[in-house]
């Protein structure tokens, strides 16, 4: 994070969905000087930070050092969530532990995950070092093929710029010069991969994701570079390269790191149609576990009034068996009486 960088959060405004739930309205000021400063919305429910907790424990594989209030298991109809004070404590709560989180400059894991850029609706890289870019070794003087060095640096934009490199490759011409350059772009990528690993900008599940992309990439390059060096020697090696390349990819332009699990759906989409598609398709798993969610908590809003009605029923069934038993009392007390008048009469 920068020096004297910080995050300013706040929590001021509190909605009451429909009697069931707190929406709490979320400011986060991202403050870098008196002139650079930045302001983020978002809303979210008390479970959304539950479950924000979860996830991040999951992916950094620890416990979250950061206090969430507890949650409150409160059964009638008036004691729940949406009381006054149960809203105002986690409103205080909630606002401190997001502080906590953005503003640890030791244990940078968490607030580094992109699962809290999401969460706060922050840009991705809102975290990096403004030295990153102009301290290291890595820069613009070992471009030589015109790519932004702060692209390869820039977590966002290393994915953009290994995805047009792949695609200029896979879909163009595949000469000599064209195959070298993309050699020096995933050189600069490799790099910049290094350093974005070493100031912890991602997390580790997808920095080995990145470099299991670019070994990928780079056998596809070795494999096409292949056959240059084996004539090498031959005056002709231009045209003998066009050659085996015409033959080679004479088949619909997919580069060969598709061909592993290819379907029919996918089989003629190129990569922006196939990156849709998974846009899509997650679009679609979202809007299922979302009505899957509907679902449960109807479920669960069905439980609590059966409980309810379980616990009114009970009570009558005391009471009942309280009437049962004074009435059987009576009916001894009586019988007694009756033995009694009888012996009596004789």
């Amino acid at each position: 994070m920068d020096r004297g960088m910080r995050c300013e959060v706040s929590i001021n405004d509190v909605t009451i969905v429909e009697k069931r739930y707190a929406l709490y309205h979320i400011i986060v000021n991202v403050i870098r000087s008196k002139e650079d400063y930045s302001e983020y919305k978002s809303e979210r429910r008390f479970k959304d930070f539950l479950q924000l907790k979860k996830q991040l424990e999951y992916e950094c594989s620890g416990e979250l050092p950061y206090e969430l209030p507890g949650r409150r298991l409160l059964w009638s109809r008036t004691a729940n969530s949406c009381d006054p004070d149960v809203v105002e404590e986690r409103r205080v709560k909630l606002r401190q532990f997001l502080s906590d989180l953005l503003n640890d400059s030791f244990e940078t894991k968490w607030r580094n995950s992109s699962l809290v850029a999401q969460f706060l609706n922050l840009p991705e890289g809102w975290y990096i070092k403004s030295s990153t870019k102009s301290g290291n070794s890595f820069t613009k003087e070992t471009i030589k093929d015109g790519t932004n060095p702060d692209d390869a640096l820039d977590p966002s934009k290393w994915l953009v710029v290994l995805r047009e490199s792949k695609s200029e490759f896979y879909n163009g011409a595949h000469d000599t010069r064209t195959v070298m350059k993309q050699r020096l772009v995933l050189d600069n990528l490799e790099q910049g991969l290094k350093v974005i690993e070493k100031e912890e900008l991602v997390s580790k599940m997808e920095c080995e994701r990145r470099k299991q992309l670019l070994a990928t990439f780079k056998n596809d390059l070795n494999e096409t570079i292949q056959p240059a060096s084996w004539n090498k020697h031959n005056n002709d090696r231009e045209e003998l390269l066009y050659k085996d390349y015409q033959n080679k990819f004479e088949e619909p332009k997919i580069g060969k790191g598709r061909k592993l699990g290819e379907t029919s759906e996918t089989s003629d989409l190129n990569n922006q149609q196939i990156l849709q598609l998974h846009k899509d398709t997650i679009n679609d798993q979202d809007e299922q576990l979302h009505k899957l969610h509907e679902i449960v908590q109807q479920q669960k809003n069905i439980s609590l009034v059966l409980n309810q009605e379980l616990e009114a029923q009970n009570e009558l069934l005391d009471m009942f068996q309280d009437e049962t038993q004074a009435s059987a009392n009576k009916l001894r007390t009586a019988n007694r009486n009756a033995v009694k008048f009888n012996q009596g009469q004789r």
